[in-house]
């Protein structure tokens, strides 16, 4: 039923407990390799660190506005979104590691 289509979590305290603690370490994270500064490194950005400081913006909006397109949907299940938190837990990883 696609016009009832749900977050996966939606309806699952668990599995939201384990979204929000995801987001919650990524955003630590992004904030820390954020505010990082190498002593070697020049500054040299003419304009780009902007760019990608506010691309994000437009990516949540679009996100957000596409939630109710029936053509994005799918159903979810707990293989879905634990398929979908491993690739989120490794991209924090590497970005951890980089």
């Amino acid at each position: 039923m696609i016009s009832g289509m749900r977050p996966a979590f939606a309806g699952h305290p668990v599995w939201a407990a384990i979204m929000l603690v995801t987001v919650v370490v990524w955003v630590a994270f992004e904030l820390r390799q954020g505010l990082n500064r190498r002593s070697e490194a020049t500054s040299s950005d003419r304009g780009s660190l902007l760019i990608l400081r506010l691309a994000p913006i437009p990516g949540a909006l679009v996100a957000v506005s596409v939630v109710r397109v029936r053509a994005t949907a799918f159903d979810y299940n707990a293989a879905v979104f634990a398929a979908s938190l491993t690739l989120m837990w490794a991209g924090l990883a590497l970005r951890l590691w980089s």
